[in-house]
């Protein structure tokens, strides 16, 4: 049995990558929330000091070793900048709204400078991290996961030498991913009664959904960002989410997106 184990901000594609890699692979386990939290910031040795302390978990055994090794194979989920603030505050919203009905949640400068930070103390944790174990890491990005999952998925398979179900593969989903106890496991990720618009992503509608001055004081912060830690540019803004991409570009990856990988 191979296992991986994920890590992620959330709404970066971690139960998506999950799905993909339970449905299209032979004796491979993805764990998510043992022996640390999936969306924690954690290394091989914390996670080696709360698999000693858990004496009952059923992988404690299985995974002492690897963590010890630091040899346990780790995929990292990221996303854009602008694009995750967003989708975090649209996740916040709901929770809130669901716990206050009737309760407005505003989508102001102090959330966005708040996770505005976060977004940019994980992914410079998980950079730094993915370079010191590069032979056990990888990183892949949410705009992969949603125009070209089938590249993605080859991705896992051959970093951590994996065996592939089939050519069949199984690689879109209409339907979101719940948002998960880490116990799911394949069609159970699954939320059948919530359908996932890939058009969202891929055409930006999410901006239309910020505030102009938050719009705004996000752009600005990711200028920032980009002078201070330039090795982190690759995982700012993604090229499907620019407004200035060239239309032909746009219209390419929204053909990729829907299985019609044709070059214009």
């Amino acid at each position: 049995m191979n296992y991986i184990k994920i890590f992620g901000l959330p709404r970066s594609g971690t139960n998506f990558t999950k799905f993909l890699i339970n449905k299209n692979t032979i004796d491979t386990e993805v764990v998510d929330n043992y022996p640390s939290n999936k969306h924690s910031l954690a290394c091989y040795d914390e996670m080696l000091s709360i698999a000693k302390l858990d004496l009952s978990h059923n992988l404690r055994n299985k995974f002492l070793n690897l963590l010890e090794e630091k040899s346990l194979p780790i995929v990292i989920c990221t996303k854009g900048f602008c694009s995750w603030v967003a989708s975090y505050y649209r996740l916040q919203k709901k929770k809130y709204i669901y716990r206050n009905p009737g309760e407005d949640y505003p989508f102001d400068l102090k959330f966005a400078t708040k996770f505005s930070n976060v977004w940019l103390d994980s992914v410079l944790y998980w950079d730094d991290f993915s370079k010191k174990h590069s032979t056990t890491t990888l990183m892949i990005s949410h705009q992969d996961l949603i125009v070209n999952p089938a590249e993605t998925l080859h991705k896992i398979i051959v970093k951590f030498n994996l065996k592939g179900v089939s050519d069949d593969f199984i690689l879109k989903v209409e339907n979101q991913m719940k948002r998960g106890t880490g116990v799911e496991q394949g069609e159970e990720l699954i939320e059948k009664e919530s359908f996932f618009s890939h058009q969202y992503h891929i055409k930006s509608c999410w901006r239309k959904e910020v505030p102009p001055d938050v719009f705004t004081y996000l752009l600005k912060e990711e200028n920032i960002i980009k002078k201070s830690h330039p090795h982190l540019n690759k995982y700012l803004q993604e090229e499907l989410y620019r407004p200035h991409s060239p239309r032909w570009l746009r219209y390419d990856l929204m053909r990729k997106a829907q299985g019609l990988n044709v070059w214009l």
